[in-house]
């Protein structure tokens, strides 16, 4: 129980798409201190010292995280906390057990992100990078975080987040003050904080050196769901504001409440398109409004879209020229003195402009320490106090300033720093929107506005409860943004609408050049420049989809009310009147004259303008003549409505001990059951009818269909939820034959995704299983086995136990890296401490899993060619400032990436192999200066990336990866980058990590002396201990394979045999007792060992195309199916370790060290006979011209007929004058012709050859005479003092003899003149074994300091 890992319990996947995804809270407390904000450190030498004037640092304070599903377990308390599961009993201990590794003086903040991840919620993971969590104090309070001598009011404000994986999060944050009693120690530069709830005489006793001053200290609610319900996440907040307001100074209490709010939100299902939900907090009334788009489901307008023209309220010019600008793609900066004005101003003219969305960098709120960013090139939308206003004008970057205080627009661009002045920006000229749409939109705008009065009301009963006033609010507020996302919607169809016409559907393009031609020469440069924009192209892609959404159908639907005037021939352009593009059609009249065939026309017209996809091919389209008196011609919006259904959403349940969410799905499935139980069943397909009578049936069926789909994905989601995977993804997929529109493909793939092993198989076995390939896309990107919830040990873990956790998690393999980790976590102890394993283990967990969704992103958005098959992500930045663009620096097992913030765009991609160079550099705006990271590539390119503290770590990382990438390319041995090198980023970059978040686990300096440590090929490259490759080894070699990747205590690689029958195989011996086996088309190493032979493996033979047979040190044979790749039967009659297994004259013969020999008949379990050569250890057994035994011993070498018949003995002593007295024989082959070789312990090769006379058979003739060997030639290869001896012979062809030594190098010598031709640097550690490959190949194998394959070629020699 010491070290093991074991299998955790079911993690349950939640409800997907739910409406809250965690709640946080952020602020300062007793155990944070009030500490003083980096950014006013880096201004001023001295920090300020007013307690009521700095600004200081928050701090993440808890999380609570989804619907935690109960199981009646009884509550055990330790040391005065509730726990439930019995693995967070075993934590408390740990938790309880530890002592601090560091002492101090000073408050600091005890809960670290990992641990309140932890507390988050037992059954669920927090769905929120750690890169995310991180931010999130500062952007919550992003300038104003300082304390006051009276409380404030509490307000709310509304951010939009992007995660790492470049998903965008939406959040509410209510910010309240807490009291507290603050005092600075004399010693300190941190206040402490007290509760003020605690007596005076207690306060007076901790600290009397300083009075205690009451202040008032903020701290945040942040509210995180992943749909766009800003006015929901408000009214939530504000009823616990009023429920939890009284509480606020008892922590457990107003978490108690907080989880009940939580719970509650997280048990609620994001509505799917055409249905709303209906359910009451508080007594309040609240409304989930769905998508109108099942392809977009975050188009959702929760709060007042009228929000711009308050704010631009007669300066219309202004509202569409900031709407211009974002449809240009222009860098815009909103600035205010309210933070939730400019998030809810931005969304709602985002929404003004669909169906286009904004794909670049979105920041709505930018907190001080990186309000630099503004300074970056690239696209973005940001947007930060009014009190920087100053500062962003003089930035020296081309942007727009939109000063939402008091409506203006700021053009200042470019800052000329030579001559001190703000210059005028040429390429931000003034967009020029379309005047005619302008009037257009701006008189609808007015009408709407008109329209909405109170005398309507004044003839309905006032609300007379605070039920019906919300009531009567939310419907208030519904029409005025549906009238909203009327008016914009015309707009874009006005000035879009007729791009589906020049779409190019066979060859999948846009014709710009046909549509530009139809533009208005005063619109052209407006055009001209849409056109050219990533957010067109992202439009003409979808539509080129055939997406059939709202958009679509009203720029096809829309009724042509006059014959409009065509242009004048010879014109370029339209005609001279002011028209407005949109798309209209007219039927093309060929020979139709009479009553019947226009009004079938019409008829077929309405019927494609509803449900096609695309004009039908007899229509042209033509413009309309702009006329104010047209104005009040509306788009048909009635007809493209999506019909809307209420459900309202049964009664949440009872908050206690034993809540269990489960119920309440029960009940929800059960009143989806309900509803689907009442509606008509689908009506049987028939044939497509002749005529269009039927277009309003057919209209009300996909209605239906589209609420069947609907209902569906909402009872298949809280199945989901409730555990019932089968039922749950079978109401999925089910949606595909009501509405495929609707099918929710992504939500599928991410379910089967984060099921385990047992329930996708299951799954596999179910009708609507349609295939890996679907849910997985690339192998790649399938979930990491070390991300599936284990139980981690909770008593100290010893050494030994450590390196089996590390490699069972994929940690590591090497024994160097293990011994270097363990030195670090145990302090130099016997032992590591649980809680020190857990916080490591569980950092670098959450950071693979980053990495891996990230990549995920990389594949989705359809970036080809950056990742490829096998590269992996190592390390992601923040989101920074560079000389491209602000975004995300990310590190590969191969290369460095910069993307854009969301993964839309690759700006840079730098191998490892192309650095030239790379340093430290400063880089100085108005706001500070920064540490950056230089790296030059190319001729003339560099890129410079703002990192801040963290660039010395980054610049070590890219160095070793850097280093490890060319001894791979050198030496041909992948392992060396992708094993080594990218294990050893990881494991500090984990270290690093934990010491930023665990202010007891070790000091950021002793981190970065760790981060030093575990480059170690760095180390040796500066210590000069790594050589170059040899010209001759580098010609020759192929590459290098690990024979045992994943274990960390390499192992000595035995025997290698090739079996060319069937495929082609390559097998392996290891001295662990595996046998592996390498595809010898692709070098791959197969990941499946065969483990069922024991002891040391010492030789093996193919006895036949089904049967391999390997050789033990612990006397048996193993006789392996090579189809089954598993041990078939034991073979057990040696009775010492086995040397040899070959074939001769049709028997398989095997060979033991006590000089006994088994003759085997293939298909027998019995041997037929044995044969005892001699009383001396025998080193092995080899096969000389097919029908005669050679057998080696280290005195002599005995040459057998098959039946055991001794016909000669030789020694090297007796043959050669020049042997060297104290050696002996090590290693024995033989050529194809009949030679003999074998080399000795001092590095010397004798060869033997066949006499060739010719005798007269006759009775006093001895047959046995035409095998009689003489001495031929014997050559030293090294020096008499190089202590090296040769190992292994093999000959490779009749011109060739390969000769492994002690040292780890292989030596060629010619047969012919038995002279050496050249020396291969092969391994680390003395050559074991050598196996040829049809003559192309040679593949050595080595002992187990090395513990690695090498492939030669074995025909590039010059000769």
């Amino acid at each position: 129980m010491s070290g093991t890992m074991k299998r955790s319990k079911q993690v349950h996947l939640g409800l997907p798409g739910r409406l809250l995804e965690v709640a946080i809270m952020i602020g300062m407390d007793e155990e944070t201190g009030l500490i003083n904000r980096s950014y006013e450190r880096a201004r001023s030498e001295q920090p300020c010292e007013d307690l009521w004037a700095a600004n200081y640092q928050p701090h993440l304070l808890d999380i609570v995280s989804g619907a935690q599903v109960g199981n009646n377990i009884a509550l055990m308390n330790i040391n005065g906390k509730n726990t439930y599961l019995p693995q967070d009993w075993r934590k408390n201990l740990r938790r309880v057990s530890q002592q601090n590794r560091r002492q101090s003086n000073t408050p600091r903040r005890m809960k670290s992100i990992r641990k309140l991840r932890q507390r988050a919620n037992r059954d669920e993971e927090v769905p929120l990078s750690t890169d995310f969590l991180s931010n999130l104090p500062n952007i919550c309070l992003p300038d104003d975080s300082r304390v006051h001598q009276t409380e404030p009011s509490s307000q709310i404000s509304f951010l939009v987040l992007t995660d790492l994986s470049g998903t965008r999060h939406y959040a509410a944050v209510l910010t309240f003050y807490r009291a507290f009693f603050a005092t600075k120690p004399s010693d300190s530069k941190v206040y402490r904080l007290i509760d003020s709830r605690q007596p005076k005489p207690y306060i007076a006793t901790i600290d009397s050196c300083e009075e205690w001053k009451l202040c008032y200290v903020p701290q945040c609610v942040c509210f995180v769901s992943e749909m766009p319900y800003f006015d929901v996440l408000r009214t939530c907040l504000s009823c616990l504001q009023k429920e939890a307001k009284p509480f606020v100074g008892d922590s457990e209490t107003y978490r108690k409440i907080l989880q009940k709010y939580v719970t509650n939100m997280s048990i609620i299902l994001s509505p799917p398109p055409s249905i709303s939900l209906n359910f009451t907090l508080c007594g309040l009334p609240i409304r989930l409004h769905p998508s109108d788009d099942p392809a977009q489901p975050n188009f959702i307008s929760d709060f007042d879209l009228q929000i711009p023209h308050q704010i631009f309220v007669g300066k219309e010019k202004e509202l569409f020229e900031v709407l211009a600008h974002i449809l240009l793609e222009h860098r815009l900066v909103f600035v205010s003195s309210n933070y939730s004005l400019i998030t809810l101003t931005i969304e709602a003219l985002l929404s003004h402009l669909r169906p286009f969305t904004w794909p670049h960098q979105y920041v709505p709120v930018l907190f001080s320490e990186i309000i630099d960013m503004v300074a970056c090139p690239g696209i973005f939308i940001m947007g930060c106090h009014s009190c920087h206003k100053e500062e962003i004008k003089s930035v020296d970057n081309e942007q727009i300033v939109v000063d939402l205080d008091t409506g203006t627009l700021t053009r200042c661009a470019a800052f000329d720093v030579n001559n001190g002045v703000v210059a005028s920006c040429r390429d931000y000229a003034e967009p020029n929107f379309p005047e005619s749409v302008v009037k257009k939109t701006t008189c609808k705008l007015e009408m709407k506005r008109m329209s909405r009065n109170s005398a309507g009301k004044m003839s309905r009963p006032s609300p007379v409860s605070l039920e019906e006033m919300k009531r009567e609010e939310m419907e208030d507020r519904d029409i005025c943004n549906m009238q909203m996302e009327e008016v914009f919607m015309e707009m874009m169809v006005d000035l879009f609408g007729d791009a589906i016409t020049h779409l190019d559907h066979e060859t999948n393009q846009f014709q710009t050049d046909k549509f530009l031609e139809n533009v208005l020469p005063e619109d052209l440069p407006f055009y001209s420049k849409v056109t050219k924009t990533y957010m067109f192209r992202k439009f003409i892609q979808e539509r080129l989809k055939r997406t059939h959404d709202k958009f679509a159908r009203l720029a096809e639907s829309k009724e042509k009310k006059a014959v409009p005037l065509r242009s004048k021939p010879g014109r370029k352009g339209r005609n001279n009147s002011k028209v407005v593009r949109s798309m209209l059609v007219a039927p093309v009249m060929n020979g139709a004259k009479n009553g019947k065939t226009l009004k079938k026309l019409e008829k077929m017209r309405r019927h494609n303008s509803t449900t096609s996809g695309t004009l039908p091919l007899d229509f042209s389209p033509i413009s309309e003549p702009f006329s104010m008196r047209k104005v009040a011609t509306d788009l048909p919006f009635e007809k493209v409505k999506t019909p809307v259904h209420s459900i309202t959403l049964p009664t949440f349940p009872k908050q206690g001990t034993n809540f269990d969410a489960g119920h309440f799905y029960k009940r929800c499935v059960e009143l989806v059951d309900d509803v689907l139980s009442k509606m008509p069943s689908p009506p049987p397909t028939t044939d497509e009818l002749d005529t269009f009578e039927s277009t309003e049936s057919t209209s009300s069926e996909s209605e239906s269909g589209r609420r069947r789909a609907a209902l569906l994905i909402f009872r298949g989601c809280y199945y989901i939820a409730n555990c019932d995977y089968k039922r749950g993804l079978r109401d999925l997929h089910a949606t595909a034959k009501e509405d495929y529109n609707m099918f929710p493909e992504s939500t599928i793939k991410k379910i089967m995704t984060s099921l385990g092993d047992d329930e996708r198989q299951l799954m596999r076995m179910e009708t609507f299983y349609e295939g890996d390939h679907f849910y997985d896309g690339k192998k790649r990107h399938e979930s990491s086995s070390y991300f599936k919830g284990q139980d981690l040990p909770y008593n100290a873990v010893e050494k030994s136990a450590f390196a089996r956790i590390l490699e069972k998690s994929d940690i590591s393999s090497e024994e160097e890296i293990i011994n270097q980790l363990f030195d670090i976590l145990s302090a130099d102890q016997s032992k590591v401490d649980p809680e020190v394993f857990a916080a490591f283990y569980q950092t670098w967990k959450q950071s693979r899993h980053e990495c891996e969704m990230a990549a995920r992103s990389i594949t989705e958005a359809n970036l080809h060619g950056v990742l490829q098959e096998s590269e992996v992500i190592l390390k992601i930045s923040q989101v920074v400032w560079s000389n491209r663009s602000n975004g995300r620096l990310l590190i590969t097992s191969r290369k460095i990436l910069f993307f854009t913030d969301g993964y839309y765009e690759c700006k840079v991609m730098i191998r490892f192999t192309d650095i030239r160079e790379m340093k430290i550099g400063k880089h100085k705006n108005l706001f500070r200066t920064k540490s950056t990271l230089v790296i030059k590539y190319d001729e003339d390119a560099t890129l410079k990336v703002g990192l801040g503290t963290e660039t010395e770590m980054w610049l070590a990382f890219v160095e070793e990866l850097k280093i490890g990438r060319i001894l791979s390319r050198d030496w041909k041995d992948h392992s060396m980058s992708l094993i080594s090198a990218t294990q050893s980023v990881i494991i500090a970059d984990a270290l690093y990590q934990v010491a930023k978040d665990e202010v007891d686990f070790m000091s950021i300096e002793e981190a970065r002396t760790c981060v030093k440590k575990f480059c170690k090929l760095t180390k040796l490259q500066e210590s000069g201990q790594l050589d170059a490759v040899p010209l001759q080894t580098f010609e020759m070699l192929v590459l290098r394979i690990d024979s045992a990747p994943k274990e960390s205590k390499k192992t000595s690689v035995e025997s290698i045999l090739y079996s060319p029958t069937g495929s082609s195989r390559i097998w392996v011996a290891l001295q662990s007792g595996k046998v592996r086996m390498v595809d010898g088309t692709s070098w791959s190493l197969d990941t499946r060992p065969i483990k069922d032979c024991s002891g040391k493996l010492t030789c093996m033979l193919v006895a036949n195309a089904q049967e391999l047979w390997v050789g033990s040190a612990d006397r048996n044979i193993y006789v392996i199916r090579i189809d089954q790749m598993k041990k078939n039967r034991v073979l057990h009659e040696h009775g010492s370790a086995l040397v040899s297994i070959v074939q001769c004259a049709g028997r398989v013969v095997s060979a033991s060290s006590d000089g006994m020999l088994k003759v085997w008949k293939e298909g027998l379990t019995k041997s037929e006979r044995s044969i005892n050569v001699v009383h001396v250890p025998l080193l092995s057994v080899c096969t000389l011209l097919s029908r005669y035994l050679c057998c080696c011993t280290s005195q002599s070498i005995i040459i057998l007929t098959a039946e055991g018949h001794q016909l000669q003995r030789l020694s090297t002593r007796e043959f050669f004058t020049s042997s060297i007295s104290d050696s002996h024989i090590t290693a024995c082959t033989c050529t194809e012709d009949g030679q003999i070789w074998c080399g000795d312990s001092c590095g010397a090769i004798y060869v033997w050859f066949k006499r060739k006379t010719v005798l007269t058979l006759t009775e006093d003739v001895n047959i046995n005479e035409r095998m009689k060997y003489l001495p031929r030639s014997t050559v030293l290869l090294f020096g008499v003092d190089s202590q090296r001896s040769v190992t292994c012979l093999l000959a490779s062809s009749q011109l060739q003899m390969w000769v492994g030594d002690s040292h780890g190098d292989v030596t060629i010598v010619d047969i012919e003149t038995v002279s050496q031709e050249r020396v291969l640097q092969a391994h680390d550690s003395r050559v074991t074994c050598l196996c040829a490959i049809e003559n192309r190949y040679v593949v050595s194998g080595s002992a187990s300091k090395d513990g690695k394959i090498a492939v030669w070629r074995s025909s590039c020699i010059e000769r």
